[in-house]
Parts: structure tokens; sequence; C-alpha cells
């Protein structure tokens, strides 16, 4: 899993070009409950695997999703 979460965070599905102003994969909004559960923030999630680390916000932009990747064919 945290193979997968280092891979997640580093990929282009995020932009990370301006660490103050991060804009995230919309999979860290629907999830963020579920990845600060444990106290930490999601800023502090993100860091600990993110190359580039993030600024702690009270709130991110979130890329919008490509539900099309969900169609069936």
């Amino acid at each position: 899993m945290n193979k997968s979460a280092k891979e997640l965070i580093n990929s282009d599905k995020n932009d990370f070009s301006d660490p103050n102003n991060p804009k995230l994969s919309s999979i860290f909004k629907f999830y963020t409950e579920d990845l600060t559960r444990n106290g930490m923030t999601l800023a502090e999630y993100i860091n600990q695997y993110a190359d580039t680390k993030i600024a702690e916000k009270e709130e991110y932009s979130f890329i919008t999703y490509d539900w099309s990747l969900n169609k069936q064919k």
C-alpha cells in the first residue's frame, strides 16, 4: 500500500508545481476522512510519500475526476 500511495501522490494526477497551492487528485477529496482518521492532516498524509512537500492549508483545490474512466464498454 505504501508503494501505491507513493506512486499516486507523485504522479501527474496531482499538480505540486506550486507547493503552497497544490492541486490534488479528487481521490483525496473523496477519501479525506479515511486518510486523516488517525489524526494526521491531509498535508501530513501526502507529505509522508511526496517528493515535493505541500503546504498545510484549510482548503485545497482538487482536479476534476474523469468519471468516463468508469464506463463499461
